[in-house]
């Protein structure tokens, strides 16, 4: 191996739905669409390791927020298994993609784990859920304010990564965000919306926010449906999504790889 390669994000980086078949029931769909040995090989994340040579270690999972992967990135990077990776490899590559801001992770202390807390979808069947959820949306959830709060955590991580010798970059996955800091790392940073769901529909202007609580609630998800880039069942990325995010982030990771 030529170096490691560490992906963060939600569902799309871990690439639940990527064994979607056409044609396929809902039924057939989820007996599978979470476990491992049939989502990874199609997912853009192995894609990107195995082509370029790279171990891979992902913490992408479905329903994550935000705030959970910065929660992963704090435990891994401090902990003697990262540094054994250091010892291991000269190149060190962290590709990180920020998903909905509408999404966090709470202590339950009934079930003594943290869960994910998605706005805008139903949780559980539990009222405690659906009333959080309601007064979040209502009272104490701002898009721009939490885009903000990313800058500040972006701007950290790039920092430190550099103290650690370890190239990183960025990338939306569900929606633009208007970043309050201007950063050389953010892929497809090109004047258009840069995340990978406009960039696979290629929808050309702004959209609007996609909360991904597994349905179309905007023109990107419908079109990418319509396209195959996304299942019909989840609103996932199939094979050709992933072959798409693929296309799209391969040469940013190539252009930290060493050349000869």
């Amino acid at each position: 191996m030529d170096g490691l390669l560490v992906t963060l994000g939600c569902s799309w980086v871990k690439g639940i739905g990527a064994q979607y078949e056409d044609g396929m029931s809902m039924d057939e769909y989820r007996e599978h669409n979470k476990l491992e040995e049939y989502i990874a090989p199609h997912a853009f994340r192995t894609l990107l390791a195995e082509r370029n040579n790279l171990e891979i270690v992902n913490f992408g999972e479905g329903g994550s927020s935000n705030k959970k992967q910065f929660r992963y990135a704090t435990e891994f990077f401090s902990s003697p298994e990262f540094e054994e990776y250091q010892n291991k490899y000269s190149t060190i590559i962290v590709l990180w993609g920020l998903t909905s801001t509408a999404r966090t992770e709470k202590f339950d202390t009934n079930f003594k784990q943290w869960i994910n807390l998605l706005y805008g979808a139903e949780h559980r069947n539990d009222p405690d859920y659906v009333g959080h959820n309601d007064i979040m949306l209502r009272r104490f959830y701002d898009n721009q304010a939490e885009i903000d709060v990313l800058s500040d955590q972006m701007r950290h991580w790039n920092e430190f990564f550099k103290y650690k010798g370890v190239k990183n970059l960025w990338f939306d996955i569900l929606n633009h965000h208007d970043y309050k800091y201007k950063f050389d790392n953010l892929c497809m940073d090109d004047g258009g919306p840069r995340d990978l769901l406009s960039r696979i529909t290629t929808h050309k202007t702004r959209d609007r926010f996609h909360f991904s609580i597994w349905k179309s609630d905007c023109s990107r998800s419908a079109k990418g449906v319509f396209t195959k880039t996304l299942n019909p069942h989840s609103n996932h990325p199939t094979k050709k999504g992933h072959e798409k995010i693929f296309n799209l982030l391969d040469p940013y990771v190539k252009e930290l790889l060493p050349h000869s």
